[in-house]
């Protein structure tokens, strides 16, 4: 992975942890703008629309990381994303679950997220 790929992810990441979630939106905004189609960037933006509620788009950018990740041969990443869809669709049938799935994408920072 390209090394300036790699320090903006980190620096959302810090963000994020810092429930600064919108300007980590911002960096995976414009990473995706410089780098189109990279699955390792869809997956982490994802984590990070999570924590701001916008499942849907969560989803959206989770299911392109697939379709990525698959014909790279990273088919572990690409099951974590699946893993990850399922854990948002199922949120009103195992809310304690996701709950739980909210805070440790949040690092701990997300204690009672919308559903």
């Amino acid at each position: 992975m390209d090394v300036l790929i790699e320090e903006k992810i980190a620096q959302a990441v810090s963000l994020k942890r810092y429930s600064d979630f919108n300007g980590a939106n911002l960096i995976y905004e414009q990473l995706n703008d410089q780098y189109p189609h990279s699955p390792v960037i869809l997956k982490s933006w994802a984590k990070t629309l999570v924590c701001l509620g916008l499942y849907e788009d969560a989803i959206n950018k989770f299911q392109l990381a697939v379709k990525l990740f698959i014909p790279q041969g990273m088919e572990n990443h690409a099951w974590q994303c699946n893993n990850q869809i399922m854990e948002i669709r199922n949120r009103s049938k195992t809310p304690e679950q996701f709950k739980k799935y909210i805070r440790a994408v949040s690092g701990g920072t997300i204690l009672d997220p919308k559903m």
